[in-house]
């Protein structure tokens, strides 16, 4: 007759209780996928790293044109101050002469 203790059950043959039962990876894989996540995440701060000085550099150059724009606006006012000086002196000239004849 059966034994009752050679009828295997569901709680023996159950993943949970038999981890021999269960397929696993072996270490080297597991390894090499973290150095591959690893290397991927490094990659990726060396990226972010160099997208932030790119971006710092660009940045600065955009304030040494800003303050170039600047200086040119402050020269165009200048010049345009003269320039309506000379024009109002050289037709007060011409009237004075115009009026003499």
């Amino acid at each position: 007759m059966c034994n009752a203790g050679m009828i295997p059950t569901k709680r023996i043959l159950s993943k949970k209780a038999s981890p021999s039962l269960q397929r696993t990876r072996p270490k080297r894989y597991r390894i090499r996928i973290h150095k591959l996540r690893k290397n991927v995440h490094e990659e990726k701060k060396l990226l972010s790293d160099h997208m932030v000085l790119k971006n710092l550099r660009l940045y600065m150059e955009n304030m040494s044109i800003l303050e170039a724009n600047e200086k040119l606006k402050k020269k165009l006012i200048l010049l345009h101050q003269e320039n309506n000086a000379l024009m109002t002196q050289l037709q007060n000239k011409y009237c004075f002469q115009s009026s003499r004849t």
